[in-house]
This record gives structure tokens, C-alpha cells and sequence, in this order.
């Protein structure tokens, strides 16, 4: 069985110091992913987060607990909540931070739309994820 959580976020560190802020999150999900069966991105934008995890249920409500305690950012909103088939994003990691408007603007619109649970209402964020991933990219 799967579950994955989708949500975005806005950063609470200036934006000068972001790599300082990113790198650190970049590592430890390199390492803690693979050994709690979890697949996912992260995407950082200007200051928004936007991310995907996608695992056995109980990782994911351990990562889940631990991004909405993380003080890096507040304004989080679920954008997907579900429990997939399969996984949308075998195999694949990605991270991206930068000054992109694009995702900035995507990121930005699903904030401000609430969560219906359904993945239609995540549809520009996952082809987001999905044009900006390969599997083993990071």
C-alpha cells in the first residue's frame, strides 16, 4: 500500500541564504528516503516550496509530521493527499531551487486554491515535477 502527500509552503528565510537553508534538506532526504522507502521532490522557487512524497503510509506520516513542525516555512498547504496504485515517480529524486517565475506562479496558484483530495487540483504542480524530473536527476 502507498500514500503520498503533495503541499506548498512559504519560505521564512531570506531569499540570499536560501542555498544555506536548502542544501541541509537535500541531504538528509538523500540519506532518510531510500531507507524509509520514499520517492519524491522538492522544488523551491523564488520563496515558495512546493513537494512530493510518496511511500509506505507510516514513512510518510513521519515525514509529513516532521515538514509541518520544520521552521523554513510557513503557509503550508496540502495540495494532494492520496493513496495511489502505484507510484507516480518510481525511482526518481529531484530538487530545484532558483529564481524560476514559472514555478513560482505554479507554486504560488495552488497555494492559494484549497485541497479537495483530488488530482485534478494538483495537475500543474505533478506536470510540473514531471517535466523538470528523470529518474536518479537530483
Amino acid at each position: 500500500m502507498l500514500s503520498s502527500w503533495m503541499y506548498v509552503s512559504q519560505a521564512t528565510f531570506p531569499i540570499a541564504d536560501s542555498r544555506t537553508y536548502i542544501e541541509p534538506i537535500e541531504i538528509v532526504s538523500l540519506r532518510r528516503n531510500p531507507e524509509l522507502d520514499v520517492t519524491g521532490a522538492l522544488i523551491f522557487a523564488v520563496r515558495h516550496f512546493a513537494q512530493y512524497i510518496e511511500g509506505p503510509p507510516d514513512a510518510i506520516a513521519l515525514l509529513r509530521a516532521a515538514i509541518e513542525r520544520d521552521g523554513r516555512h510557513r503557509d503550508l498547504h496540502t495540495v494532494l493527499e492520496d493513496s495511489p496504485e502505484f507510484r507516480r515517480f518510481a525511482g526518481w529524486q529531484v530538487s530545484y531551487s532558483g529564481l524560476a517565475t514559472y514555478f513560482e506562479k505554479t507554486i504560488v496558484a495552488a497555494q492559494a486554491n484549497p485541497m479537495t483530495g483530488t488530482e485534478k487540483t494538483a495537475d500543474p504542480l505533478l506536470r510540473l515535477f514531471r517535466e523538470f524530473s528523470l529518474p536518479g536527476r537530483r
